[in-house]
């Protein structure tokens, strides 16, 4: 997992080596890249056997690939009721992104805006999702913890 994360860092950097500011320290900038990656694996980690634990304790569903579909079903309602609650422009761009699978290029061209005001409006799309996520999830660590009190 470590290298992992050294590699996705190095990507993350080279991805955005224009934005990289030359007066400012580099070393800290390669540092809070790794620590939000560090955090990001963690907290998607979490999730993970946070979900796992309760499909274990708490599901009668005995096949896999059910179980899994449920798992899908579940997740995309979520994110269905995510995506209710973005602006309606950016609702729609989402959709287009995510549900159609559209290129940016093709949304821009068929909504007639440019390219960087579509991936903006992703951008923005995908921070609300793991704000909400990251919301959720603290409650239901919260839930698990305090039934485990009991």
């Amino acid at each position: 997992m470590a290298e992992e994360l050294v590699q996705r860092t190095f990507i993350k950097i080279w991805d955005t080596k224009e934005k990289i500011d030359p007066d400012k320290s580099f070393i800290s900038y390669l540092c809070t890249i790794a620590k939000n990656m560090l955090l990001n694996e963690y907290e998607h980690q979490t999730v993970k056997f946070v979900y796992s634990e309760y499909i274990k304790t708490n599901s009668t569903i005995a096949d896999y690939d059910t179980e899994k579909e449920v798992d899908r079903k579940l997740l995309e309602d979520y994110i269905d009721k995510l995506t209710d609650k973005l602006p309606p422009k950016r609702k729609e761009i989402f959709i287009l992104s995510r549900k159609e699978g559209l290129s940016n290029k093709v949304i821009s061209e068929r909504l007639n805006i440019s390219e960087s005001t579509i991936e903006t409006q992703l951008s923005k799309a995908l921070s609300f999702m793991k704000n909400e996520l990251r919301k959720h999830t603290e409650l239901v660590l919260i839930l698990l913890i305090t039934s485990s009190l009991k």
